[in-house]
């Protein structure tokens, strides 16, 4: 059950109802009272403000539930049960090794939808939503980067997904394919790092001083909810975001999900990030293949990150190739951190080559311990 878009509208609708007719009938009866007209009026008038506010409260709150509701369901691609719980995941395309895409923080599967179907091309692509993310039900074990990496293995054990795997994960999504990796080696190919958080990363000076003044209060993550849920943002044109690269459904599914943020599940994933730093400090995976994907420093200054923060951040980047004996990094020319959105192209190219090398056996020193730009 949707709690917070389908339980908690129902409840508003119900309250501003009951609102609304708390104002009606005193406003009904003030008018049959001989009193002053004076008062009479600022008694009516303030009761009458009430009741809009009430009634449109309320059909604010309906109209976007039942909008988001005919929107998502039924849910795309297949649910499975894992656990308990339900979890959504969506495979297209044919051929090994299979690709896994791992959603960045805050993210769904969806985030991959203008770069899926033309890796489904190459060769199997799965998408999936996190527990407690899109369509998949909330867990209750802790979101660090041990829980997320367990609950995939038994959701790919569950949809008969074997390997070998090519696990892609982007932002926090490259922690938690780091650990999977390391917990089930057997499984893995090799792993593509999409501008991946690096264990830890908050702790850098460099990185505190820029983030802690944009951190919000509980109370403000609260608040920020409560606007989504009563449809606010649906009022403001957010629902209709495009999308470059995402058509049909698809593009209308991306579209819903910016109206529909898990505010819960995206928080405790980000106050376990020091546990999931932790667990994935240390990973290193041989000689299977890391290909680094980095976003254009050019870009992110442009954006206005820090220069500081952006040679810090370009020099995690450039160590992780150093995850692998076989590392291979490309900087992608004019893309911030939204690889998957600002150049799907050139991540489709760039992780179709190394699928390719891995099919052939072509690993050499003409991949491996190479920089470049595309």
């Amino acid at each position: 059950m949707d709690i917070p878009y389908v339980v908690v509208p129902a409840l508003i609708v119900l309250v501003c109802l009951g609102i609304f007719w708390f104002c009606v009938r005193p406003g009904i009866q003030l008018w049959k009272k001989r009193q002053s007209l004076g008062r009479t009026l600022l008694a009516s008038t303030s009761l009458i403000l009430l009741a809009v506010f009430a009634l449109s409260l309320s059909a604010l709150a309906g109209f976007n539930a039942v909008a988001l509701y005919h929107v998502r369901h039924p849910a795309p691609a297949q649910l499975y049960r894992v656990d308990g719980r339900w979890m959504r995941m969506e495979c297209t395309g044919s051929g090994a090794p299979t690709l896994i895409l791992e959603a960045g923080g805050g993210e769904t599967g969806l985030m991959w939808s203008a770069v899926q179907p033309s890796l489904s091309q190459i060769t199997r692509v799965c998408s999936y939503d996190r527990s407690g993310m899109g369509w998949s039900d909330t867990s209750p074990s802790v979101r660090d980067a041990d829980s997320i990496a367990q609950e995939l293995h038994a959701l790919l054990q569950t949809a008969h997904v074997e390997g070998p795997l090519v696990l892609v994960g982007a932002s926090r999504g490259g922690l938690y394919i780091r650990d999977f990796a390391s917990k089930f080696p057997e499984q893995v190919a090799g792993l593509v790092l999409v501008d991946s958080s690096t264990p830890l990363q908050q702790d850098d000076p460099t990185y505190e001083a820029f983030d802690n003044p944009r951190r919000v209060s509980k109370w403000v993550l609260l608040m920020n909810q409560a606007v989504f849920i009563v449809g606010i943002p649906r009022l403001m044109g957010a629902c209709d975001i495009p999308f470059a690269g995402t058509t049909g459904h698809a593009a209308r599914l991306r579209s819903a999900s910016e109206c529909h943020p898990s505010f819960d599940t995206d928080t405790r994933e980000q106050e376990a990030l020091n546990a999931s730093g932790k667990e994935t400090l240390h990973t290193a995976f041989g000689s299977r293949p890391v290909l680094v994907v980095s976003h254009d420093p050019a870009a992110e200054l442009r954006e206005g990150i820090p220069p500081a923060l952006e040679a810090t951040s370009d020099g995690w980047q450039q160590g992780m190739m150093k995850l692998s004996s076989c590392g291979h990094r490309v900087i992608v020319r004019g893309s911030g951190h939204r690889i998957s959105d600002t150049r799907p192209p050139v991540l489709t190219k760039d992780v179709g080559a190394l699928v390719a090398k891995l099919r052939e056996g072509a690993l050499d020193d003409h991949y491996c311990g190479v920089t470049e730009q595309h």
